[in-house]
């Protein structure tokens, strides 16, 4: 069976000259004509030779010819050898691949998700230029292209950058692509199971137990008081006190916590307020965000604060469902609703 001489997909321009290149290199090899283009061959002088010779330079050129678009044949038409052919061809494209390269290479360094985009089509972006790359002869090294796609991704997969940087062995692309599908997985069946419901905040009221209990609300025992009547404040220059337990200085905090105060009463009704002693005391808890894992009986304890919440129904007993005005807002600055008040009781650790 004879060799084939011709290429299914022809020289078009800069984009495919790197693969035309190669293909055309080995059907020239194929038939005993790569000789032609790398270098000018002599005439031989015997006659049968000269025949010889003339017949495989027409069909080198005839190959060359074949291979490329018809856009293409002014350029190679008025060429005798299938050397100078070939060297038309790689001069007029590979300095076009020169401009096509930087421009892809800058392209590849600012490669970044878009917030519309999942990670599966950024992923694809990446893969097309570096496949682009790879097309104009600029082989791209498998770790450029790994740490070129982290650095892509948005600030939410930090933790999953900082995973992948901390391995022993940096992964291939093809590899990261799978973790990365993985990963937009997980973080989807995450955010499912951390719905709204999950996120509410609920106020907690405690009234203060009498006695000790160990199911009692929280209570706090203080030593005898000291007799401060020779000291004097060095904040207000007045006998009887020190500075930590100035007045002028309760003022202040009073003020600053006026907004506090204001909310507890609002979510007391104003009857009830005026009819009952004030004989409650009011605790506000951090909620539970998803990278700490406690039971729905467990409490973190803030000695500092007016109001308890949760954000378990469970956990209360005599349970009013109501939607609040305000939210409760926590120290990574996310603000969640307050959906009910109620009651609960709780067990004090040892001390």
């Amino acid at each position: 069976m004879a060799p084939s001489t011709k290429l299914d997909e022809k020289l078009e321009g800069a984009e495919n000259f790197q693969a035309w290149k190669h293909r055309i290199m080995l059907i020239l090899q194929e038939n005993d004509l790569d000789v032609f283009v790398k270098a000018e061959v002599p005439e031989p002088e015997g006659e049968e030779d000269k025949a010889k010779f003339k017949k495989d330079m027409i069909r080198a050129k005839r190959i060359i010819a074949d291979s490329i678009k018809d856009h293409l044949i002014p350029h190679v038409s008025p060429l005798e050898t299938p050397k100078k052919m070939y060297d038309a061809l790689a001069r007029l494209f590979e300095s076009q691949n020169i401009n096509q390269r930087m421009t892809l290479r800058t392209q590849l360094k600012n490669v970044k998700m878009e917030k519309s985009e999942n990670v599966q089509a950024y992923l694809s972006r990446v893969s097309q230029i570096k496949e682009q790359l790879h097309a104009i002869g600029d082989m791209v090294e498998e770790a450029e292209v790994v740490m070129t796609t982290l650095n892509g991704l948005p600030r939410s997969w930090e933790s999953f950058i900082q995973g992948v940087c901390s391995r022993r062995k940096m992964p291939k692309f093809s590899k990261l692509w799978e973790d990365c599908i993985q990963e937009e997985a997980r973080i989807a069946v995450r955010d499912e199971k951390l719905g709204s419901s999950e996120d509410q905040a609920l106020f907690v009221r405690t009234k203060k137990g009498k006695g000790r209990s160990n199911h009692s609300p929280r209570r706090f025992q203080k030593g005898p008081k000291k007799d401060y009547s020779t000291y004097k404040c060095y904040k207000c220059q007045v006998l009887g006190h020190i500075a930590h337990n100035c007045p002028q200085q309760d003022l202040k905090k009073k003020r600053k916590k006026k907004f506090h105060a204001h909310v507890a009463e609002e979510e007391v009704p104003s009857n009830k307020a005026k009819e009952e002693p004030s004989d409650e005391e009011y605790v506000l808890i951090s909620a539970l965000t998803c990278s700490i894992s406690l039971g729905n009986d467990t409490w973190l304890v803030d000695s500092g604060a007016s109001k308890d919440m949760t954000r378990s129904e469970e956990a209360l007993t005599s349970l009013v469902k109501k939607d609040s005005p305000h939210k409760v807002k926590l120290g990574d600055d996310s603000q969640y609703p307050i959906r009910g008040l109620g009651e609960a009781s709780y067990k004090k650790g040892n001390p």
